[in-house]
This record gives C-alpha cells, sequence and structure tokens, in this order.
C-alpha cells in the first residue's frame, strides 16, 4: 500500500527573506558572540514581526524592573519596518554598545524562532 498521500516526503523550502544584507548591530561584540550565525537567521525571517516581538518583551521587563535610569537609555522606537538597513539602524541605537542589552536581543531572537 502507497502512504505517500498521507505524509509529506518534500522537504520544506524556506527562502531568504532578507536577501543578503549585512548586518552590522552586532559586530562589536564578535569576541564574545558568534554574530554570523545570527545574523543569517535574521535573513529568514520578517523583520517587523520580530521587531514588534522585542518592543513587547522589552516594554514587559521595563514594567518589572521599574529601573528608569537604565530603560531610558534604551529605547524602542515604534514604527514600521522598511528593510533590513532600517532594522539594523534601529538595533545599533537600541543596543547602544551595551553588552547585556545585545544578550536580551538574541534571546529574543531565540525565542521568536522557537
Amino acid at each position: 500500500m502507497n502512504n505517500n498521500h498521507i505524509l509529506n516526503i518534500n522537504p520544506m523550502k524556506i527562502g531568504k527573506i532578507n536577501n543578503e544584507y549585512h548586518f552590522v548591530f552586532l559586530n562589536e561584540f564578535d569576541k564574545f558572540i558568534d554574530t554570523k550565525y545570527y545574523y543569517d537567521l535574521l535573513l529568514y525571517i520578517n523583520l517587523q514581526n520580530l521587531y514588534d516581538y522585542l518592543n513587547i518583551k522589552w516594554y514587559k521587563l521595563n514594567i518589572s524592573i521599574n529601573n528608569k535610569d537604565y530603560t531610558n537609555n534604551h529605547i524602542l522606537i515604534k514604527t514600521k519596518i522598511i528593510n533590513a538597513e532600517m532594522f539594523n539602524n534601529l538595533l545599533m541605537n537600541f543596543i547602544n554598545h551595551t553588552y547585556a542589552v545585545s544578550i536580551f536581543f538574541i534571546n529574543i531572537l531565540l525565542r521568536y524562532i522557537s
């Protein structure tokens, strides 16, 4: 009996959404983080959805820690992402040379794709 109609035997093909944009917002943490791995993940992700998810999680963290001095230095602008370059610039401004915030972003990225 042929069971091919039950199982999808063709592998799912996922295309790059963001083509070959070269993100740089984590570059200063290259010696601590495998940035290429995370940049490669971003090529397959809808950046607007990820950015909105990041906004929600950052807002919830701000409420829970209630530290205005820290959170005011790292502000996420609520906006529509036009392209990968804009996403890169927004993340550079958000991370603002802070290792802890870069780890927060990586955590959000991994949660988003899982």
